[in-house]
């Protein structure tokens, strides 16, 4: 399930602080940020995929988030984040863990290519 949730600028001040806290807290993946911005007098939004971890967090920034979808899930709780935390037994907490572990690894092997590519050029 892809969710968005308006960033809590009082916790995390980098993308890599909000990642963090995403992947442990709630066992979800973020993976970007919706962001709005203001161009030569014109707001329009874009979505920042798979920022480096110290981007800074700015006022309005939306993050993009990846949960399994499970039972305990599927009714949207109240939080204070906007995410609902899996109340989920051993085996979704482990199907959840397993995903974050493998995206995270994903996005480790993609950000050790590009700096083997950079070393290189």
């Amino acid at each position: 399930m892809a969710l968005q949730f308006a960033v809590d600028l009082t916790q995390h001040s980098s993308f890599g602080q909000l990642f963090t806290h995403v992947l442990v807290q709630r066992s979800a993946v973020c993976i970007g940020l919706y962001r709005p911005t203001v161009h030569l007098g014109q707001a329009f939004s874009y979505v920042y995929t798979n920022p480096p971890p110290d981007t800074v967090l700015v006022e309005g920034d939306r993050a993009i988030v990846l949960q399994p979808l499970s039972a305990d899930t599927q009714r949207l709780p109240a939080d204070a984040c906007g995410i609902p935390r899996a109340a989920a037994g051993d085996a979704t907490r482990r199907d959840s863990n397993a995903m974050a572990n493998v995206v995270l690894a994903a996005l480790m092997q993609q950000r050790a290519s590009r700096q083997s590519d950079t070393a290189e050029g």
